[in-house]
């Protein structure tokens, strides 16, 4: 099963940060899938790093062993990870299909 999250995401500190990974666990703590978080700066998408208080388009794609039938709702908490180990967690919603 491939999962893929688009978000709008915002660093809330003074200084740039870079997310380093992101880990897919299901709500009951279950790890899923672990991808590389890509940012688009400037019509470019990659590994870069998030610049203080701007809103940035970012995605990730990742393969799971979830067998979901089609058009099945799914829950679960993406941990992003950032370059100084500390780690941010939100929920996502995905639909399998």
């Amino acid at each position: 099963m491939q999962l893929v999250g688009r978000f709008t995401i915002t660093n809330l500190t003074e200084s740039p940060l870079r997310i380093v990974r992101v880990d897919v666990v299901s709500v009951a703590n279950v790890h899923l899938a672990e991808a590389k978080l890509l940012i688009n700066s400037g019509g470019l998408h990659g590994e870069h790093d998030l610049p203080a208080g701007f809103p940035m388009n970012a995605s990730f794609c990742a393969f799971c062993p979830l067998g979901v039938p089609d058009g099945t709702d799914y829950t679960a908490i993406a941990n992003l990870t950032e370059e100084r180990g500390r780690v941010y967690s939100t929920q996502l919603n995905f639909r399998f299909f």
